[in-house]
């Protein structure tokens, strides 16, 4: 039952990113490398709270003295992590999007992309941390 979950859930990750997608080149009318390090964003966001507020289960190591706050099962943690943030964030368009700016002659957006994306994902993970502390 809990690889239907994720099934489902990665796909309300992935119909969550097409939207923001939609949603920033349309309305906002914001290229598609924002809305690719914005829905990078939001799911670290998410993955960081969930990594506090709810971490498996008895997890052995040392997350369990760091983040010590176990309120739902490790199933959901699949669900919410693994299924709605993985269908939501990439890895492959956060340098698949550089790669076409940097073919198309925009090598500065490019390498401020690949730089930039590491840093505002880790700091959405730690917001998301502090959101949930």
């Amino acid at each position: 039952m809990t690889l239907l979950y994720v099934c489902l859930f990665g796909s309300l990750g992935c119909l969550t990113r097409y939207l923001l997608e939609r949603f920033t080149a349309g309305v906002l009318r914001i290229e598609r490398p924002v809305a690719t390090m914005a829905a990078n964003a939001v799911g670290c966001a998410i993955a960081g709270w969930a990594l506090y507020k709810i971490m498996p289960v008895g997890h052995s190591g040392i997350a369990q003295f760091v983040y010590p706050n176990t309120y739902l099962s490790s199933t959901s943690y699949d669900i919410i992590v693994t299924g709605f943030c993985g269908g939501l964030t990439t890895f492959s368009s956060a340098f698949a999007v550089p790669g076409l700016m940097w073919q198309s002659g925009r090598r500065n957006h490019a390498l401020m992309y690949i730089l930039g994306t590491p840093v505002v994902c880790c700091a959405t993970f730690l917001l998301g941390v502090a959101i949930a502390h």
